[in-house]
């Protein structure tokens, strides 16, 4: 019952983590399509 209050913090930080990698890999995405496209 001790270790509880660290896997809640590994779960969140995890999940945290994941949520600003994909929100970053998608803007860089969309930023790598959106600029040729504006250029030409």
């Amino acid at each position: 019952a001790n270790r509880m209050p660290q896997v809640l913090w590994v779960l969140a930080i995890g999940s945290f983590w994941t949520f600003i990698h994909r929100m970053y890999y998608t803007w860089i995405e969309l930023n790598k399509t959106e600029t040729p496209v504006e250029e030409n």
